[in-house]
């Protein structure tokens, strides 16, 4: 039994947050680099079929395409959104087979990094669709301050963005951004811990 009913469920989910990924146009280029190329993605149980032309500017995302790609990942449905939900690596999607992959191995490893950021963006994009069947259980009391956190996050973020954009232009033309996202990551891990902790002892 799979998570989405049909391919009108898979598109609205899977296929919604590959839809944001032009508006992240600068993180993900960083992180993958300018070297034009397209990652096709061949999913079924329900079937899905994504092109994500990197070469563009702003990066493009193509559905229903016949294009052959120039890296291709084949799928189920359930497998990619693991994937991006960072419950299964890469490697060991291929390992067990639960991801085919058809193409260079080393165009494949240029788009490796995405694959290390989406855990971090798409439960956000599940949680903004109400898809509550697909995510832990919010906490109490979280919807009476959602909004005006979002807001002010999100300028956080921004500025956030903003300062290493200026670091990397006037100060450190080789800054690691894949490094400070790791270090978000474990940040929000360490605030996850220290949240939960009292919970336990309770």
């Amino acid at each position: 039994m799979t998570l989405f009913a049909d391919a009108s469920a898979a598109r609205a989910v899977v296929g919604g947050f590959l839809e944001r990924l032009p508006s992240l146009d600068p993180l993900v280029r960083e992180l993958v680099g300018d070297e034009p190329m397209v990652l096709k993605l061949e999913l079924r149980e329900p079937p899905l079929t994504v092109a994500l032309d990197l070469g563009a500017r702003p990066l493009a995302v193509r559905f229903d395409t016949a294009e052959a790609g120039t890296v291709a990942l084949c799928a189920k449905v359930d497998d990619l959104h693991a994937l991006l939900a960072g419950a299964i690596s890469v490697g060991g999607a291929i390992t067990r087979k639960r991801v085919v992959v058809r193409g260079s191995a080393a165009r494949l490893m240029r788009v490796m990094p995405f694959f290390f950021l989406a855990p971090y963006l798409y439960p956000q994009h599940l949680a903004a669709l109400g898809r509550d069947d697909l995510l832990p259980a919010a906490p109490v009391g979280a919807a009476t301050t959602e909004a005006p956190m979002n807001s002010l996050v999100s300028r956080l973020a921004y500025a956030a963005g903003f300062a290493l954009g200026l670091l990397q232009t006037r100060l450190v033309r080789d800054l690691d951004v894949l490094g400070a996202l790791a270090a978000l990551g474990r940040g929000l891990e360490r605030a996850r811990a220290a949240r939960s902790g009292p919970r336990a002892s309770t």
